[in-house]
C-alpha cells in the first residue's frame, strides 16, 4: 500500500478526513519540473471545505502524472463532488500508484506516482 506523504498530521487535525469534505476547486496547476530521474509532470490542486467548522484549504500535490483529463471547469465555481484519491499501487503498473477521480461528474482523472497533502485553516 501506498503512502500519501502528510496525511497522519491532517488526520491528527481532522481524524474523521476524507477528501470528499474538500468540494470546492480554488487553483489547478499542470507543470513540469527537473528532477535527478529527468523531467517531471506534475500537477498540484488546491479544494476548499465547505461544510467543516472552521473550514479549510487543502494543497494536494500529485508527482510523476499520467493521463490527466480535465471536463467542464471554468463557467462559475467548479466542484469537485466526488473527488477521491485511490491506492492502485496494487495493480502493479509501471510508475503508477494512485488514481486521482471525480467519481460524481467525471470532471478530472490522472493516475501518479506520489501525492502530498497540506491543510491550512481559511
Amino acid at each position: 500500500m501506498s503512502a500519501i506523504v502528510g496525511i497522519e498530521k491532517i488526520r491528527e487535525i481532522l481524524p474523521q478526513f476524507t477528501f470528499h469534505h474538500f468540494r470546492i476547486l480554488r487553483e489547478f496547476r499542470f507543470y513540469k519540473e527537473s528532477e535527478e530521474e529527468g523531467v517531471v509532470q506534475k500537477v498540484n490542486v488546491i479544494l476548499e471545505s465547505e461544510s467543516l467548522s472552521p473550514n479549510y484549504r487543502l494543497l494536494v500535490c500529485f508527482g510523476h502524472v499520467r493521463g490527466v483529463r480535465i471536463n467542464d471547469f471554468g463557467g462559475g465555481e467548479t466542484r469537485l463532488v466526488g473527488f477521491d484519491v485511490i491506492d492502485i499501487s496494487d495493480r502493479q503498473w509501471d510508475s503508477i500508484e494512485f488514481q486521482v477521480v471525480d467519481f460524481e461528474n467525471k470532471m478530472m482523472e490522472l493516475f501518479c506516482k506520489t501525492v502530498e497533502v497540506e491543510l491550512h485553516e481559511m
